[in-house]
C-alpha cells in the first residue's frame, strides 16, 4: 500500500470518527415530559436530609441530556412555611437527565432535626421554572414535612397529677421536658435546665406502643442501674398501700406495696395537646425495690410524692 492510499484510509478513518461524534453531538430530548413524580411529596424530619424525585417519560426518549431548573415559590396553608436558607438549603436548582436516565431527585438538607426546635408540620412549594423538553402537569410539587407521632410527643408539657397524701389536691402544673429514645422506645420527663427528674433523681419513663398507638406508664420498670452490692434496684412501679415511715436518717420516706396495672394514656392524635392517663387507686412512684435471695422484690420503698391520676398538657 502506497503512502497515497494510507493517507487516504487515514483520512476516511477519522472523517467516520468525526461524524459519529456528531452524531452524537446532535442528539435531541425526545418526545420527551419532565415533572415531579407527585403534586405533594411527604417526610419526617429524622434523617435530615430529602429527595424530591422528578420524571422523566416519553413516547420517544432521550439521546442528548434534559436539563431541568427548579426554584422555591411561596405557598399558602395552615402550616408554618418552611424558609429556604434558614429551615433548609437545596444543594442545586439544576437537574440533568443523561440519555437513559429516567428519575432524578432535588437534594436538600434541613438544617434543624431536632423535634424539641420544630414545628409539627412544615411546608414549602417547588416549580419547574425551565427546561429544554415539555414541562408535564405536575410542574410544582407541596413538600410536606410532619413529625412522627414519637417526635410529636415530644417537647414542653405541663405535668399535673394527684399528690400523696393529700390526693384530693392537684399539684400545680410542673414544666417538663418529653425526651424520646428511639432505641428503648421510651419517653423520658424532666425538669428543664435541671438535672433531677420532677420525681426524685431520675426520669419518669412513658412507653409509646407504636402498633397500638397508645402510651404506657408501667407498673413496674427496673431503670438499669445497681448498687455494688446487688441488692438494691432503682424501679418504677405502680404502688398502693402507700404509709409515712421514716429513715435512719430521720428523712420522710413512704413505704408500699406494688400493685396496679399498666395505665394506659391516650393522647388528642389531631392537635397533639393533651396526654390523659385514667383515674387510678394506684400512685407511679420511683424508688428503691429491696430484693431476697432469688431476687425476688420484697417492698419499695420510695422518696418524694406518690403520683395519681396523672395528666399532661402542651405548652404551645
Amino acid at each position: 500500500m502506497n503512502k497515497t492510499m494510507k493517507y487516504i484510509k487515514s483520512l476516511a478513518v477519522i472523517m467516520v470518527a468525526m461524524l459519529t461524534l456528531a452524531s452524537c453531538e446532535s442528539g435531541n430530548v425526545g418526545k420527551t415530559v419532565v415533572q415531579f413524580a407527585d403534586q405533594q411529596f411527604e417526610d419526617g424530619f429524622g434523617s435530615g436530609w430529602i429527595y424530591v424525585p422528578l420524571k422523566l417519560s416519553g413516547s420517544v426518549m432521550n439521546t442528548a441530556d434534559v436539563n431541568v431548573s427548579v426554584q422555591v415559590v411561596p405557598t399558602e396553608g395552615s402550616y408554618t412555611e418552611a424558609v429556604e436558607d434558614v429551615d433548609y438549603q437545596i444543594t442545586s436548582y439544576d437537574l440533568v437527565f443523561r440519555p437513559g436516565v429516567e428519575e432524578a431527585a432535588l437534594e436538600i438538607q434541613l438544617m434543624e432535626t431536632d423535634p424539641m426546635k420544630l414545628p409539627d408540620v412544615m411546608e414549602f412549594k417547588l416549580a419547574i421554572t425551565s427546561s429544554n423538553t415539555n414541562i408535564g402537569a405536575n410542574s410544582e410539587c407541596l413538600v410536606h414535612l410532619e413529625k412522627t407521632t414519637a417526635d410529636r410527643l415530644c417537647g414542653q408539657w405541663y405535668l399535673s397529677f394527684e399528690a400523696f397524701p393529700n390526693y384530693g389536691d392537684i399539684v400545680s402544673p410542673t414544666l417538663v421536658n418529653i425526651t424520646w429514645n428511639a432505641a428503648s422506645k421510651r419517653f423520658s420527663m424532666l425538669v428543664p435546665n435541671n438535672s433531677s427528674s420532677v420525681y426524685g433523681t431520675f426520669a419518669i419513663s412513658m412507653i409509646f406502643d407504636e402498633e397500638n398507638d397508645y402510651i404506657i406508664l408501667p407498673a413496674y420498670h427496673f431503670i438499669e442501674w445497681y448498687d455494688p452490692s446487688n441488692t438494691i434496684l432503682i424501679a418504677q412501679f405502680q404502688a398502693t398501700n402507700i404509709q409515712e415511715a421514716q429513715a435512719e436518717d430521720g428523712s420522710l420516706m413512704m413505704i408500699c406495696d406494688r400493685a396496679g396495672d399498666d395505665l394506659i394514656g391516650t393522647y388528642d392524635k389531631k392537635d397533639f395537646q393533651t396526654i390523659t392517663f385514667p383515674s387510678s387507686e394506684t400512685a407511679l412512684a420511683i424508688g428503691y425495690s429491696y430484693v431476697d435471695e432469688s431476687g425476688s422484690p420484697t417492698k419499695f420503698i420510695f422518696w418524694g410524692t406518690g403520683m395519681r391520676n396523672v395528666s399532661l398538657s402542651r405548652t404551645k
